[in-house]
């Protein structure tokens, strides 16, 4: 037998859908990898909207694991090659756009008369985005992992366009 039913979503799925567990039969658990990680954001969302204990007790338990495993001196670290971080330009800009929760900056170029030239992304894809770019440290500009430079505002545009990224400037 390789195959189990979720008692979830009672879709038959092979063993390796579900989470180790060696006191349940099979030696995994009784609810497949989706349906289980699906009830964990929905509590973690129930959580969060229903909850002030909960989100303070999360923020208290982010600051402690940000302290323990030193972020803060990986953080300068990374930066100390980023020269615009420390510009003025740079460090007033989330206070001057104003974003709203969920927004982030996205800049395309990293250089001085640029840092100002931005694209408003949500923060999840946002992130998804950046999976595909590195930067060009000395250039200040991205690339694609086959080398491709976006070095124009319209490249990046229409690499963020082929993702299907909305842009909300």
């Amino acid at each position: 037998m390789s195959h189990k039913t979720c008692i979830s979503c009672n879709i038959s799925k092979p063993f390796e859908e579900y989470y180790k567990h060696s006191s349940m039969s099979f030696g995994v658990d009784s609810k497949c990898k989706e349906c289980v990680k699906a009830r964990a954001k929905l509590r973690h969302h129930n959580l969060t909207e229903n909850d002030p204990d909960f989100v303070e007790n999360e923020r208290k338990r982010h600051r402690e694991k940000y302290e323990r495993l030193g972020y803060k001196n990986q953080q300068l670290d990374w930066d100390k090659d980023k020269p615009w971080k420390k510009t003025v330009i740079y460090k007033n800009l989330s206070r001057k756009l104003n974003l709203d929760k969920g927004f982030e900056a996205h800049h395309w170029n990293y250089n001085d008369e640029y840092l100002e030239d931005i694209f408003v992304l949500e923060a999840r894809p946002h992130k998804k985005l950046h999976t595909y770019l590195s930067l060009d440290i000395e250039k200040r500009i991205f690339y694609l992992k086959d080398g491709t430079y976006l070095d124009s505002k319209e490249k990046h545009k229409n690499f963020i366009d082929s993702l299907q990224i909305k842009i909300h400037n």
